[in-house]
């Protein structure tokens, strides 16, 4: 498949923003995530956020955040074969918010994703990073899980 064409509709797709995102602001926007997957799909997604008001965030940076869980989400949901997956959320002490996202799932080939054309997602998420000047720390293991760690300045200014 065309992997711009697959960026577009992504774009598309991501850009019919989170009704609840936009009425009820990003912490409530992933806690709704979280249990959407955990009723309607054999997964138990759980969500923690400690040390962050949603009024430290700034809205660029919680719609790309949202953007990034969603597509991170999805995929687990989609491909990660994973029973168990938590998104925790917290501030740093340097002003930092910090993302995890973490799953027991198959992990992710990364050999196989090049070989069939595969992670445009991941380099959109990685695209959304480098724009709030934020740093994405993934580490993935074969039949133990996926783990994302992100970090994002609470002071980037877009």
């Amino acid at each position: 498949l065309n992997t711009k064409a697959i960026n577009e509709t992504r774009t598309i797709a991501h850009g019919l923003m989170s009704k609840e995102l936009q009425e009820n602001g990003l912490i409530v926007a992933v806690a709704q995530i979280c249990k959407d997957y955990s009723t309607s799909r054999d997964i138990n997604f759980s969500f923690s956020c400690r040390g962050i008001e949603e009024e430290e965030i700034n809205p660029e940076i919680k719609t790309n955040i949202f953007r990034i869980i969603q597509e991170v989400s999805t995929n687990t949901v989609r491909h990660s074969l994973a029973k168990k997956a938590k998104i925790k959320m917290s501030k740093t002490a340097k002003n930092q918010l910090k993302v995890v996202i973490k799953d027991n799932g198959v992990g992710i080939d990364f050999e196989r994703n090049k070989v069939n054309n595969k992670g445009a997602g991941l380099e959109n998420i990685k695209r959304r990073i480098a724009l709030l000047n934020g740093k994405i720390d993934l580490k993935s293991e074969i039949e133990i899980g996926t783990q994302y760690s992100l970090l994002i300045p609470l002071n980037s200014i877009i």
